[in-house]
């Protein structure tokens, strides 16, 4: 009887130390993952910066033309003809 029951218990604690093992191998799988998933939001993140900044940028050259525009519109002499390299230029700036 005390045979059946070590046997029982070196079944147990084989079925339990392969279970650690496997465990264990799997936490470690997932600590990499975790590792690669960081990285990637820390880069994703940084494109998210530069991305903003080139927005707010294109914005802001935006809002120059647009006033720069405007304030070509209301001159003085608008309506006047312009040289023909005056208005060549003009043509390629404002198709």
């Amino acid at each position: 009887m005390s045979r059946y029951i070590a046997m029982v218990a070196l079944v147990v604690a084989l079925v339990l130390g392969g279970l650690a093992w496997h465990w264990q191998r799997q936490a470690t799988a997932l600590a990499a993952d975790l590792v690669s998933a960081r990285a990637q939001l820390a880069q994703r993140a940084e494109a998210d910066a530069v991305h903003r900044a080139y927005i707010a940028r294109l914005e802001e050259e935006r809002a120059r033309w647009g006033d720069l525009t405007r304030d070509l519109q209301s001159m003085e002499g608008r309506d006047a003809p312009l040289s023909d390299h005056l208005g060549r230029a003009a043509r390629r700036l404002w198709p």
